[in-house]
């Protein structure tokens, strides 16, 4: 299992539509080289908030956003719908100050404008995702975490069965039989000579596989 880790940082919301286009296309384009088996992570700053309640507009996207949603949450939700991106951190119920990732100097505002995002198919794998707002980073960001559990099925090892080559088979067998007569009648040390007798015949064959 390959692990890809994307992270990005979107223009801000007074860059002009051009510039947020060619991120997205950019990023598009990037998510694109790597293989749908393998497993994906987008993380970073988006610039974009996509309010509460987003699963109504788009099933790439759950009900536990925070505040209104604005253009640029919208273009995000729009860009995780076309690549089947799942936007976990708007997926699990937590208090305001969980869910917030940027504070504004003095501490006024508060908004969530980082996420994380990983492919649909590993929805079920996202156990949890929130913020850390006591972590000291050093930002204006808080400390943004998921928690990801994977079910892998083990690989199968196919054993080829093993196949001897008939002409060893019969010269081994051939080996065995010429010493083995007269073992019905023979008392105990003759017995334990014939077993010699053929123990040292057949290590004396080579069984090809």
């Amino acid at each position: 299992m390959n692990l890809n880790v994307v992270q990005v940082y979107a223009p801000t919301s007074t860059a002009s539509d051009g510039a947020i286009e060619k991120f997205y296309s950019d990023l598009e384009s990037t998510i694109g080289k790597i293989p749908n088996r393998e497993l994906l992570v987008i993380l970073g700053d988006m610039n974009a908030k996509i309010g509460e309640n987003a699963d109504r507009l788009s099933n790439f996207a759950g009900r536990f956003g925070l505040g209104n949603r604005n253009e640029r949450g919208e273009r995000l939700i729009q860009f995780a719908s076309e690549n089947d991106l799942m936007i976990v951190n708007s997926l699990f119920q937590h208090h305001p100050r969980r869910l917030y990732t940027w504070v504004s100097p003095g501490g006024k505002t508060r908004n969530q404008i980082d996420y994380i995002m990983v492919r649909s198919r590993w929805r079920s794998s996202i156990t949890n995702a929130h913020t850390l707002p006591g972590a000291d980073c050093g930002s204006d960001h808080q400390l943004l975490i998921s928690k990801l559990k994977l079910k892998l099925a083990a690989a199968r090892i196919i054993e080829e069965p093993t196949r001897f080559e008939v002409r060893d088979v019969l010269a081994f067998r051939s080996a065995i039989e010429g010493n083995w007569s007269g073992w019905s009648g023979a008392d105990l040390a003759r017995r334990a000579i014939i077993r010699r007798t053929v123990s040292t015949s057949a290590a004396g064959v080579d069984i090809s596989m």
